[in-house]
């Protein structure tokens, strides 16, 4: 992983959040990774987060600061992302 990012476009936060790792995240938000970025269709780790239903890990991004109104390329938000993970 090069810059916090593997060959595939994932972040470590990225990661971190489809495994369900809350405390990998906590540790990489204290270390200031970048919140709102997005995977190359725009999805951002708070979508990824609402989709796979980890609630603890939304809680710990929202309060972190990432924004919750942001859009992927699709226009949805990371409550699209939630309903659809279903």
């Amino acid at each position: 992983m090069q810059g916090g990012v593997d060959q595939c476009d994932h972040s470590a936060l990225e990661q971190a959040v489809t495994q369900g790792e809350l405390k990998a995240v906590q540790v990489l938000v204290d270390v200031g990774v970048a919140l709102n970025r997005g995977n190359v269709e725009g999805v951002t780790s708070l979508m990824q987060a609402a989709f796979c239903g980890h609630a603890a890990i939304i809680t710990c991004l929202v309060e972190a600061g990432a924004d919750v109104d942001k859009k992927d390329l699709f226009g949805r938000d990371a409550l699209d992302h939630a309903a659809k993970g279903l």
